[in-house]
C-alpha cells in the first residue's frame, strides 16, 4: 500500500512540474530559412531591389497546444525586436515569408519566434539570417547595343561561382525574370574569372530585340539555401 501510495505521489509531482514548466515542455524546434536577393539593373527593366526571406520550423515533439506564434524581427542587431506577425492556426510544421521592403541586401536580420496561448508568450527559437550581397553589373552599362557584348560583374563573398545566362525576353516583373526558360546563351563563371565577351551573331540573336542577361549564385547547405540573382536587359541596334 506504501509503495501504491508513493508512486501515486511521484506521478502527481511529475504532474505539477510539467504544469509549471508551461509550453516550454512542447517546444523543442527546428528552424531553417532560405534567402533570396532579387536585382534589377537597366533602364528598361526600371532599378530594383528586391529580398524574400522564407522561415520554416518544425515542432519535434509534436503540434504544442497554443493561440498562434507570434514573430519578431530585428534587423542589424539582436536587441530591437518588433512584432511582424501572428499565425495561426498552431501547426506541428509551420512558414513565414518576409519580403519586406525594409530587407536590403548585404545585412543581417534576426528573428524571434514566441507561442502564445491564453495570454501567456512563450520565446522558442531565436534565428539570424545573412542576406546575401546583390549581383551587380559593372558592363555591360548601357541599355543599347551592338554586336559585341561584354559582361563584367562584382564578385559576391560567401559564393564559389556565378552562372550567367542570355534570354531572347523580359518582363519589368521579378518573378517572371526568375522563370525564365530557354536560354540563348548558358554557362558558369567560377570566381575569381567575373568576365565574359559573347559575339551576338544575326542568327541567335536578331536586331532590334530585346534581350535579357541574368546572373545567379547561390549555395545550398543542410538547413540553408541563399541566392543572388541579377538582371539587366539590351536593346541589340542594327
Amino acid at each position: 500500500m506504501k509503495k501504491l501510495l508513493g508512486a501515486t505521489i511521484l506521478i502527481f509531482t511529475l504532474f505539477l512540474l510539467s504544469c509549471e514548466t508551461g509550453l516550454e515542455v512542447n517546444l523543442d524546434c527546428t528552424l531553417k530559412h532560405t534567402a533570396e536577393v532579387i536585382n534589377l539593373e537597366s533602364n528598361i527593366l526600371g532599378p530594383k531591389d528586391e529580398v524574400l526571406i522564407n522561415l520554416t520550423w518544425t515542432f519535434n515533439l509534436g503540434k504544442p497546444e497554443g493561440d498562434s506564434v507570434i514573430i519578431q524581427r530585428s534587423i542589424g542587431d539582436s536587441t530591437n525586436y518588433t512584432t511582424i506577425a501572428s499565425i495561426t492556426p498552431v501547426e506541428e510544421k509551420m512558414f513565414y515569408n518576409d519580403n519586406d521592403s525594409l530587407l536590403t541586401p548585404g545585412t543581417t536580420v534576426y528573428y524571434r519566434l514566441s507561442l502564445a496561448n491564453n495570454g501567456k508568450i512563450d520565446d522558442f527559437i531565436s534565428h539570424d539570417v545573412e542576406i546575401p550581397s546583390a549581383q551587380h553589373f559593372y558592363k555591360p552599362s548601357v541599355d543599347t547595343l551592338g554586336d559585341t557584348l561584354n559582361i563584367t560583374f562584382a564578385q559576391l563573398s560567401e559564393f564559389d561561382d556565378c552562372k550567367v545566362a542570355i534570354y531572347k525576353s523580359f518582363s519589368t516583373n521579378p518573378d517572371s525574370l526568375i522563370n525564365l526558360i530557354n536560354p540563348l546563351f548558358d554557362t558558369t563563371l567560377t570566381y575569381p574569372d567575373t568576365s565574359i565577351q559573347i559575339i551576338l551573331s544575326d542568327s541567335v540573336y536578331p536586331d532590334t530585340m530585346v534581350y535579357t542577361i541574368r546572373l545567379l549564385s547561390s549555395k545550398k547547405l543542410e538547413l540553408i539555401t541563399d541566392s543572388s540573382i541579377g538582371f539587366r536587359a539590351f536593346f541589340k541596334k542594327p
